[in-house]
């Protein structure tokens, strides 16, 4: 299941594996707003970045696009949507261009975070990310609250497919038919089994919070002294 279902980690020791995690968040950062932003040449650089990095890592580029299906969706539905003059009613030529542009970026963006996920672990990327905090007290519980915010947005990122692969699944064992239908039905299913998956993490986080800031340690002297809480590490 982990080597099939979209943004999975892939078990591997090649040297974007080994890389370290910060530095692998950097370049998909660098190379999804490079195909965005800097159209035509920035999606050919990105597309070159990534095909050449999962050919490093040794996982296939087809891969990288699994679970593609609601992105498909999004970019046919935004070169219609730019592609229509609605003063006057007709064809645009540039915004079916912009259309496009903003297509590539996206299956671009998706290929990289792809990649990312497949070479990187989330307890790997947080370690990666508090190794950066500097010496400053103050500033070092700031940057670790940053680093624990980042991991648990991505962290999502992942579950957000395993549970459409698992709506997929349901869905074709009752015989629902492919189209729009499907992707209305899976997409909603999806949205509210996220919503639901983010307040119960939310819960978790604040319940244990709790647990640990009201905990109370005594010092020799006697004097009480408020425990760390969850995002001091």
């Amino acid at each position: 299941m982990a080597g099939l279902t979209p943004y999975a980690y892939k078990a591997g020791n090649s040297f974007l594996h080994r890389l370290p995690a910060s530095v692998k968040l950097l370049c998909l950062l660098v190379v999804s707003a490079a195909a965005f932003v800097f159209f035509p040449f920035g999606v050919i650089f990105s597309c070159a970045f990534i095909g050449a990095a999962s050919f490093a890592a040794a996982i296939p580029l087809r891969s990288l696009y699994r679970g593609s299906g609601f992105i498909v969706f999004m970019a046919i539905t935004t070169i219609i949507f730019r592609s229509i003059s609605w003063e006057p009613l007709g064809f645009t030529e540039a915004g079916f261009r912009e259309g496009i542009g903003f297509a590539l970026g996206l299956f671009a963006a998706f290929a990289g975070c792809a990649l990312f996920f497949s070479v990187t672990t989330m307890p790997e990327l947080k370690e990666s990310l508090d190794s950066l905090r500097p010496p400053i007290p103050a500033l070092a519980r700031l940057i670790s609250r940053f680093t624990v915010g980042v991991t648990l947005m991505l962290s999502f990122m992942p579950r957000f497919f395993e549970i459409w692969e698992g709506a997929e699944t349901a869905y074709k064992a009752r015989a629902g038919k492919n189209g729009v239908n499907k992707l209305v039905f899976l997409t909603g299913v999806a949205i509210e089994r996220m919503i639901q998956l983010a307040v119960e993490t939310a819960v978790a986080l604040d319940m244990r919070g709790l647990e640990q800031s009201d905990a109370t340690v005594f010092s020799n002297a006697g004097k009480p002294r408020r425990n760390d809480c969850f995002f001091n590490y």
